[in-house]
């Protein structure tokens, strides 16, 4: 039975690893509220129509998945990144990026997310 819970693994490692590395080029131009999903790598925002909430998705269902966020130019609108409940971007529940031109990196772990860069 042992062997069955080895090919389960492997198998959920590949699918990881299928989605990290289609994540690799991806960017994703955004200006309304928006919900991250797997296929996300880079996250380019305009939020000169308004506050922007984005929310990020179980970590755990991308474990080891890398997301970069760059907020343009946008007349003083605040964008607002939200963990699941229950879930943290480095100890808080979300993260508001509050300057024009600033950026964010994160890392999903298991059970939340990881700051790796900030310009705020």
């Amino acid at each position: 039975m042992r062997w069955f819970y080895n090919i389960c693994d492997l198998l959920r490692r590949i699918r990881r690893l299928e989605a990290l590395v289609a994540a690799t080029n991806d960017i994703t131009y955004i200006s309304d509220d928006y919900a991250v999903t797997a296929s996300d790598g880079t996250i380019i925002v305009d939020s000169s129509g308004g506050p922007i909430e984005i929310t990020l998705p179980p970590a755990g269902s991308i474990e080891g998945h890398r997301l970069t966020f760059k907020r343009v130019p946008s007349l003083g609108s605040d964008v607002t990144i939200t963990a699941q409940p229950g879930e943290l971007i480095d100890q808080a529940s979300d993260f508001v990026m509050t300057s024009d031109w600033s950026s964010i990196s994160m890392r999903a772990t298991a059970d939340g997310f990881i700051l790796t860069a900030s310009y705020n």
